[in-house]
C-alpha cells in the first residue's frame, strides 16, 4: 500500500470492542490526529503473534487506510500507567476515557490535551489516596480551558472583585460567579472555589461543591456527553 496513506502518532486506547472472530476495533486518542478508530487484526488470537493492546498505556501506533475505519499496522508500547490495581483509580481512568471518547474529533491535532491526559494518568498512578478527586477536577477544568471554555476561579463575573471565601456563589455560563443572598439557591461557597483554584480540596463539602461545579460546566458546554462511569465513583 502506498506510504501516502500510512500514518503514525503517539496514542492511547480509549475503548475497544470485539470485531469478527479474532480482531478488535480500537478507538484511539492520537496526539496528531485526534480520535482514530482502527481495526487490530488477529489481536484476540492466542500465541506470540497476538497483540495485547490495553487502555492506560501510551503507544506509538502506525496505521493505514483512507476510510473512517483504519487498519493498525504496528504498535510500540511506551509508558504504562499502573492504575488497574486500585478500583478507585481504575474508575477514574474509565471516566477520563469516556469523557474524551465523546469529545475528541477525528483529524484534529490535540497535543496539549493529549499531554494533559497522559500526565493525569501519571498523577493517578502515583497518588496515595488524598488527591484523586482534585486530580479529576483539575483535568476537567483544564480540558474545558483547552477547548476554549476557561473559567476564572479567582474573581467574580465582573473580572475585578475577588472571590470571597465566606460568600455563597451561583454560576452563570459565559459570565462566571456571582454572589447569592438569603435563601437564594447557590452552587458553591467561596472557600470551595478558592480551594479548587489552590489545589487543596480539604473537606467533603468542598469536594462535593467542586464536583457539582465541573458537572454543571460540562453539562452546559458539552450537553450531549453521557458518562456512565460517574455512577461508580466520580
Amino acid at each position: 500500500m502506498s506510504s501516502r496513506y500510512r500514518f503514525q502518532s503517539p496514542a492511547f486506547i480509549l475503548h475497544r470492542r470485539d470485531y469478527g472472530e479474532s480482531s478488535r476495533i480500537l478507538s484511539c486518542f492520537t496526539r496528531e490526529y485526534g480520535r482514530v478508530d482502527m481495526v487490530c487484526k488477529g489481536c484476540r488470537k492466542s500465541g506470540k503473534s497476538s497483540k495485547v493492546l490495553e487502555p492506560f498505556r501510551r503507544y506509538h501506533l502506525s496505521w493505514t487506510g483512507k476510510s473512517d475505519l483504519k487498519t493498525l499496522v504496528h504498535a510500540d508500547e511506551g509508558r504504562v500507567h499502573t492504575i488497574h490495581q486500585d478500583s478507585r483509580k481504575l474508575y477514574c481512568g474509565l471516566y477520563l476515557n469516556e469523557l474524551l471518547h465523546g469529545l475528541i474529533r477525528a483529524l484534529e491535532s490535540e497535543p496539549d490535551l493529549f499531554e494533559l491526559y497522559d500526565n493525569t494518568l501519571h498523577s493517578l498512578a502515583l497518588d496515595q489516596g488524598d488527591s484523586i478527586k482534585y486530580i479529576l477536577r483539575y483535568f476537567e477544568l483544564s480540558m474545558l480551558y483547552h477547548m476554549g471554555y476557561g473559567v476564572s476561579l479567582e474573581y467574580e463575573q465582573d473580572g475585578v472583585t475577588p472571590i470571597d471565601a465566606d460568600a455563597n456563589y451561583g454560576f452563570q455560563p459565559e459570565h462566571g460567579f456571582f454572589k447569592t443572598s438569603g435563601n437564594q439557591q447557590f452552587l458553591a461557597r467561596g472557600d470551595s472555589i478558592l480551594a479548587l483554584n489552590a489545589g487543596r480540596l480539604e473537606t467533603t463539602r468542598q469536594e462535593q461543591e467542586a464536583r457539582n461545579l465541573t458537572r454543571q460546566l460540562i453539562g452546559y458546554y458539552l450537553p450531549d456527553t453521557r458518562i456512565q462511569s460517574r455512577k461508580l465513583f466520580v
